[in-house]
């Protein structure tokens, strides 16, 4: 058969879609005419279609080879799909290298722009990314693809604002553009448009379903309190990919919010088998709820850090801006804090009094706030507290780590870790010389870019210290703060008014659902059953979820009357204190202990009863009871732990005895802030005077003298 014959033969099945005929046919051509450049682009095309992008660059780079003087149209289109082959193939410094040049020769076409783009996309950089795409947008002004394709790469550098702009502006272009209403649902949500961010993603996944349009509904129903409506959302992702390990995260999540635990141990199952293969998007907060391990701990946080730093390569970096710390003790530290709870959130609560109580002449304070300005009382404190206050919520990335820099700070304390609202891509540009996690993220972050952790002797433990990456920083006590001016006890009800019985034990779990396991519900219904007319008073779960009638089915499942469980509404903070202080035993629990939850109980006067794990998430209350003069209500295994409060469920006087300890417990250390303050601010000034000196982050106790 002629060339010309053969080829159009090949043609027909290649436009049919019998690709091994056309693909036997191509090599046949070649074989005998090695040197037909239409041939090898047919092919290569064909390979791209079949998933084989290697191939297809070495029959691209064949046509090229073979035609040096080409130019114009012909050399951009054999030049867009070298690079797309090579992008596909996993070869991005290559993809980037063709269009570059490419790009240099015809700075005038769009589509050329258009795939530089998405390369410096795939790679990480969205400086440059933003760029090519802005360049491309300029000589075709009305496609709107373009538009969306910006506005991804802006919603990634944290520019909410800019995101929603080319959103909006690629949907007036296109108004069914998928991709586009994705953009803008993730952009209206960062800005607080809840309601608005909905419709927009509720409209991407009808119009472009995929993992992520799934998952970002999710986590937007969450953010509504629609827990049982963000489960729905997370399921249908892993539909679509049953190892998106974001998906997969936020399931497990909000399956233990729920108290859904019937199918939960085959989800665990693939979160691990999906950990072990390294696959991205494996949340580390969640995961501390799911296993008291801390070896598991830092292998995912890990990989999550990995993550962090490959998304934080498009941030501006300042040339020595965190290079050595300069400072001989003339001059007040500037010790930074960057937070998204300087709210009513437990942050807030714990933290009040340590800032008010911190020397100003020794130390200059400034905070950089990514969380919403709620008005309240607790964020005023903070802000009183402060040399200055960044209101950052929204802003582009870099424009957060800007401030840092911009405010000279010497050290800076993550107060967020890698919970909801954090903005770790800032903290991995290094924009303080010396970088602190502490309070928010109970383990290691697993980064290089963090120096110390603030750990407290109980926590640190052989087995937590061998698993942390930063160098520890022991406080003598808890490393938790508190704060000892709150007063509740002009506000405190009758049990009756509670909706509790004026007579019998009441033993209280005021811990998030998420706490919760099968295992540890198990033991607390072994309690009730042991002890007559008890209950257990537990938060309610978010309006309209389906959290208390699973925990009432479960009561049921365990042989005990649901209506013995109590559920008690979401309070103002001092309402919530007084309610506590009604309480006769705190249960907590297990492998993610109570941690300020179990600090209010014990300044409202209830005693708390743990178990302590081997995870830091699992000995924080733990340690509060310790530095509280409360170590007999710590115990080392769940059988002890259910024996203890049968004990005490039928002992009143013991349970007498033990609420008039913890009241007096408000003059231990646990509630001393100053003593507090001065211990952290010891430490800070010995790491930084280190540093100052040279020397690398090192372990640092501080209960040697």
């Amino acid at each position: 058969m002629a060339p010309d014959e053969a080829l159009k033969a090949a043609l027909r099945w290649h436009q049919g879609g019998q690709t091994a005929a056309a693909r036997a046919a191509y090599d046949a051509i070649l074989a005998a005419f090695p040197e037909q450049s239409e041939v090898l682009r047919l092919s290569a095309v064909l390979y791209l279609q079949l998933g084989e992008p290697g191939a297809a660059a070495r029959q691209l780079d064949r046509a090229l080879g073979l035609q040096p003087e080409l130019s114009g149209a012909p050399e951009i289109e054999l030049k867009l799909l070298l690079a797309r082959a090579n992008r596909d193939s996993g070869d991005v410094e290559a993809a980037l290298e063709t269009l570059t040049e490419t790009a240099g020769r015809y700075p005038n076409v769009a589509q050329v722009h258009e795939q530089l783009g998405a390369a410096h996309h795939l790679a990480g950089q969205l400086e440059t990314a933003a760029s090519a795409y802005r360049r491309a947008i300029a000589l075709e002004p009305d496609a709107a693809p373009l538009r969306a394709n910006l506005a991804a790469v802006l919603a990634q550098a944290g520019d909410a604002e800019g995101a929603l702009e080319h959103a909006d502006a690629a949907l007036t272009l296109m108004p069914s553009l998928g991709p586009a209403f994705k953009v803008r649902g993730t952009a209206l949500a960062n800005l607080g448009h809840l309601e608005e961010g909905r419709v927009a993603l509720e409209r991407a996944v009808v119009l472009a379903p995929e993992p992520d349009s799934w998952y970002q509904l999710g986590v937007l129903l969450d953010e509504l309190g629609l827990w049982d409506e963000s489960l729905t959302a997370q399921a249908e992702a892993l539909k679509l990919q049953s190892d998106f390990g974001p998906a997969l995260s936020e399931h497990l999540f909000l399956q233990r919010r729920l108290c859904q635990w019937d199918g939960s141990a085959a989800l665990e199952a693939r979160f691990e088998q999906v950990l072990e293969t390294e696959a991205p998007g494996l949340k580390p907060f969640s995961y501390l709820s799911q296993v008291d391990d801390p070896a598991r701990h830092a292998r995912c946080a890990r990989l999550w850090a990995r993550q962090v730093r490959e998304r934080a390569e498009f941030l501006p970096r300042r040339s020595g801006s965190a290079a050595t710390l300069s400072w001989d003790g003339s001059r007040p530290l500037t010790v930074g804090y960057l937070s998204s709870g300087f709210h009513r959130h437990p942050t807030a609560c714990l933290t009040a009094e340590y800032f008010e109580c911190t020397d100003t002449s020794r130390f200059r304070q400034v905070a950089f706030s990514v969380g919403p300005d709620d008005g309240s009382g607790l964020r005023q404190r903070i802000r009183g507290a402060m040399a200055a206050f960044h209101e950052l919520q929204g802003r582009p990335l870099a424009q957060v780590a800007a401030a840092i820099v911009d405010e000279q700070v010497d050290i800076l304390v993550d107060l967020r870790g890698y919970g909801g609202g954090a903005v770790t891509e800032v903290l991995a540009t290094r924009p303080a010389p010396l970088q602190v996690s502490w309070l928010a993220y109970p383990g290691t972050m697993g980064a290089d870019f963090m120096d110390y952790v603030v750990l407290d002797p109980f926590v640190a433990t052989d087995e937590v210290l061998a698993n942390v990456d930063e160098a520890p920083l022991i406080l003598p006590g808890s490393y938790q703060p508190s704060d000892s001016t709150r007063r509740f006890e002009d506000r405190v009800p009758t049990r009756e008014a509670c909706g509790l019985p004026a007579q019998g034990t009441v033993f209280v779990s005021f811990n998030n659902s998420y706490k919760f396991s099968p295992t540890v519900f198990g033991a607390w219904m072994s309690v009730l059953q042991a002890v007559p007319d008890s209950v257990l008073w537990l938060l309610a779960g978010k309006a309209g979820s389906s959290t208390d009638e699973n925990l009432r089915r479960e009561a049921s499942r365990h042989g005990v009357d649901p209506s013995r469980l109590v559920m008690s509404p979401k309070l103002p903070h001092l309402d919530y204190l007084a309610r506590l202080s009604l309480s006769d035993l705190f249960l907590d629990t297990l492998p993610y202990n109570a941690h300020t939850t179990a600090s209010d109980a014990l300044w409202a006067g209830c005693p708390v009863l743990t178990c302590a794990g081997r995870s830091f998430a699992a000995r924080v209350a733990g340690s509060l009871l310790t530095s509280a003069g409360l170590s007999e209500l710590v115990v080392g295994s769940l059988e002890d732990y259910q024996q203890l409060a049968i004990s005490l469920g039928n002992s009143p006087q013991q349970l007498q005895a033990l609420r008039a300890k913890t009241k007096a417990a408000r003059r231990s250390r646990l509630f001393d802030t100053a003593r507090f303050c001065r211990d952290l601010e010891r430490g800070f000034a010995e790491i930084a005077s280190r540093a100052a000196a040279g020397l690398k982050p090192a372990p640092l106790d501080l209960r040697q003298p």
